[in-house]
């Protein structure tokens, strides 16, 4: 009898999470994409299982360069698209290797064949969360994130001059319709593209317990650890589509982390908290650097590779004013996240393995960020529940896309 109504209250659980996916935004970004102990609901002894719904939607999505200057989307690795070394790199007897020919006379002075894209982010998303409570302190849980998002508003703006012959054949061979010629060349989409769908699944056991210490000042003194698995279920990246940036990480990962909080005169909170993702390498079709000169936000040459992903950890400090008038919580944290490099291993020899890692897209990156954090807790026989309000403002990095955010957290325990 326990387990048919345990069971029936798992499935009943699972339907609730199907109901609640919506529309969500980018992995890439600084949306919530899995585990933040910002988020993280408070555990019942009592009540074995926890829903919890997010819901995000960008405000402004901007980039940091390599500087960590802040500048449209699609300068994120670099100000231009270099028309001219684009090309470089194939050999004389394919398409684009002929057009490089054509042009080779057409010397790069850092304006002849240069164009500056520019895009409009859009992005919003939901997240769900489901978990139970095990014995000694544990529990499991499922997360399941579904992303939604839009490039719009594209430009190519044309910087090559008209004062020599040499800028005329670039012009008439190259960047005069740039969107067609590139299209035409390798098969990449420049127009303006929407998409939706999942992201990748993330299931943790977690480790859980409150110490209470009976002191003055000192009251309580919260310690957690966790380990939990990426499933790669995410949109992949659309090798044929500008900046088609995808909705996971696409590779299995193992991920750990943990954090002490503490809890002064019975209304004040703060915490650290540290979490490290590895992912796994694997096989992909990418493209490829094929000249050291060569810009990365459209790269002509499409190969197979062996991926080594960079490592990800991500930092968090916070300090909260907690339960005031016994409901409310407002919480202010600091935010650290960081990529290392990438590393790729080509199996064509037709390129260079070596051109391939100068990519500066595969270079470390760094995010900062701030959350503003307002909540309130309303406590039932029978359940209890959370709802509340955050922004996120990014304020530095490099080689990051950034988004300013406002949402919504909510949980019942049941």
């Amino acid at each position: 009898m326990l387990k048919t109504k345990l069971f029936s209250r798992i499935l009943r659980s699972l339907g609730v999470v199907g109901l609640f996916f919506s529309l969500n935004a980018n992995l890439d970004l600084n949306l919530y994409k899995r585990y933040d102990v910002n988020f993280k609901p408070y555990r019942y002894e009592d009540k074995p299982f926890l829903y919890a719904f997010l819901f995000e939607h960008a405000l402004d999505i901007h980039a940091r360069n390599t500087n960590g200057d802040k500048v449209n989307i699609l300068q994120l690795w670099n100000k231009d698209i270099d028309g001219l070394a684009m090309l470089r790199g194939f050999k004389e007897d394919t398409k684009i290797g002929k057009l490089a020919t054509e042009l080779n006379v057409a010397n790069d002075n850092g304006i002849r064949g240069h164009v500056v894209p520019c895009g409009d982010l859009k992005a919003f998303g939901a997240s769900s969360y489901l978990r139970y409570n095990l014995p000694h302190d544990l529990f499991i849980s499922l997360f399941v994130p579904v992303y939604s998002m839009s490039l719009n508003k594209l430009s190519f703006k044309d910087e090559t001059k008209n004062l020599s012959f040499l800028d005329d054949l670039t012009k008439k061979d190259l960047t005069s319709n740039f969107v067609k010629n590139v299209q035409d060349l390798s098969g990449i989409y420049l127009r303006p593209w929407k998409k939706t769908g999942f992201g990748d699944l993330m299931g943790t056991i977690e480790w859980d317990r409150n110490f209470i210490q009976e002191k003055p000042i000192l009251k309580e003194v919260h310690l957690n650890g966790r380990l939990g698995v990426n499933i790669p279920t995410g949109l992949k990246h659309d090798e044929d589509k500008l900046f088609a940036i995808p909705f996971g990480y696409q590779f299995w990962g193992l991920y750990f982390g943990g954090g002490i909080d503490l809890l002064w005169w019975n209304c004040i909170k703060g915490g650290i908290d540290v979490e490290f993702l590895q992912l796994f390498s694997a096989a992909r079709c990418l493209r490829i650097k094929t000249d050291k000169a060569q810009t990365d936000l459209l790269l002509l040459a499409k190969t197979r590779a062996i991926v080594e992903p960079g490592f990800i950890s991500r930092y968090n400090l916070y300090l909260e004013a907690y339960k005031f008038n016994e409901i409310f919580t407002a919480r202010v944290a600091y935010q650290y996240y960081r990529k290392t490099k990438d590393r790729l291993w080509l199996f064509n020899n037709d390129f260079s393995n070596e051109i391939a890692n100068t990519s500066d897209a595969r270079r470390d990156s760094t995010l900062h960020q701030f959350l503003f954090i307002f909540g309130a807790d309303f406590n039932r026989s029978c359940y209890d529940t959370h709802l509340s309000l955050f922004y996120k403002m990014p304020f530095n990095g490099k080689r990051s896309l950034q988004a300013s955010t406002i949402g919504l957290n909510f949980y019942i325990n049941f």
